[in-house]
């Protein structure tokens, strides 16, 4: 009777939570649809804002069309790993061709023009900079150009280094009001600012590069060598040869293979084959064939043992590549530093001339009243005077915000 008991209760419990879970979803739908009353009044007061509803118009746009950007074109290679030797053995030696930066405006902008008039919100000027700025590209390249450089640097090779300057070019991009440059801006942003190269020549400090035992290729290095030689060679003296002139067919065959490791440790390996044959009457030999076999193993023992200084490139590589990896972000948040500082100039431009056409209207709302006191001998005419020049000077002023703007 007890068993009978718990089962009906396990029943009636898997009963009430079936019938719990829809109503609990329900009620999460009905948050999600319904926003509370705030939160209405919160987005109705952010529409008084000036770029509060561009922003959140762009903001829908942006997530329902996104643009492509250059970094989807740009660094989908490992270029720090090469390619497979499998079905092409030469294909990991081959070059690779890089694809042209896009340098057409992307699609973003034509989606903010809504009745002939561009609606741009801070955001949407991000990312448009971040989609079409030239300096992000150049900055792209690096990355695959620090990946190039540790795929060179595992066969061996040393490092060459990558550019890692701050570009912070953009005209108006400045601090401190519209119009005024950051340091080192240039036509077009392409003149590096304060730190340009911060790293050295060419991106790399290279006082110590070539200090250090040498570091030998890692890559294997086979050679061959095939040669067929014919001669003839008059002979003034028959009794030697037996014949008036000698006919001589010479034929090489050589094969080299040679290939370091970063343990310190080389080979080489090597064969050499000749085959030579002649027509004269008194050679024992003919055909005379010689072979020969060389195999050298050298190990480094004090200068160059291990792993440490034989791949202290590698390991330069890869600080240069997180290096360029940093420098990027720092070039992407300057971009968009510069962006904001421009964008906030241009609000506080337009929000400037509002500002100054309403002080000429008051100005001008002003001279009108004293001349009717003046007729009325309620104050001095030189009030309206003085009127008179703060109106000259309001519009003046007019003048110079619309300039700005």
């Amino acid at each position: 009777m007890y068993r009978c008991f718990q089962s009906q209760l396990r029943a009636f419990a898997l009963v009430a939570i079936a019938a719990i879970v829809p109503f609990s979803a329900e009620a999460q739908n009905n948050n999600v649809a319904q926003p509370s009353a705030a939160a209405q009044q919160n987005v109705q007061s952010a529409q008084n804002v000036p770029s509060a509803p561009s922003v959140q118009a762009s903001a829908a746009a942006t997530s329902q069309t996104p643009a492509t950007t250059d970094s989807e074109i740009v660094g989908k290679v490992d270029f720090s790993k090469p390619r497979k030797s499998f079905p092409n053995l030469l294909a990991p030696y081959e070059g690779r061709t890089m694809r042209l930066p896009r340098l057409q405006n992307s699609a973003r902008i034509n989606q903010l023009i809504k009745d002939g008039k561009l609606m741009l919100s801070l955001n949407d000027a991000i990312a448009l900079a971040l989609e079409n700025n030239l300096d992000l590209a150049i900055a792209r390249y690096n990355l695959d150009i620090a990946d190039t450089d540790i795929l060179r640097t595992k066969a061996g090779a040393s490092v060459r280094g990558v550019a890692s300057g701050l570009v912070q070019g953009t005209p108006g991009g400045g601090i401190g009001g519209f119009g005024s440059g950051a340091p080192g801006a240039g036509a077009g942003g392409t003149s590096g600012g304060a730190g340009g190269a911060g790293t050295g020549a060419g991106g790399l400090v290279q006082s110590t590069i070539g200090a250090g035992a040498p570091v030998s290729s890692y890559d294997p290095q086979i050679s061959t060598n095939f040669n067929i030689e014919h001669g003839v060679f008059p002979i003034a003296n028959q009794v030697t040869f037996g014949v008036p002139s000698v006919q001589q067919n010479t034929a090489n065959a050589n094969f080299s293979y040679q290939e370091a490791f970063p343990t310190g440790t080389a080979i080489d390996f090597g064969m050499q084959n000749s085959r030579q044959t002649t027509n004269g009457r008194f050679t024992e030999l003919v055909p005379a064939l010689n072979s020969g076999f060389r195999f050298t193993l050298t190990q480094r023992l004090l200068s160059g043992f291990g792993l440490g200084p034989n791949l202290r490139f590698l390991r330069i590589a890869k600080n240069n590549r997180e290096v360029t990896d940093i420098a990027f972000r720092n070039q992407v948040i300057a971009t968009t530093t510069q962006i904001e500082n421009i964008y906030w100039d241009l609000v506080n431009a337009v929000e400037d001339v509002k500002v100054k056409q309403r002080s000429l209207s008051l100005a001008q709302k002003t001279l009108e009243d004293d001349k009717k006191q003046v007729e009325l001998q309620a104050i001095a005419p030189i009030e309206v005077t003085r009127d008179e020049a703060v109106v000259d000077s309001s519009n003046q002023d007019l003048i110079i915000a619309q300039t700005n703007l």
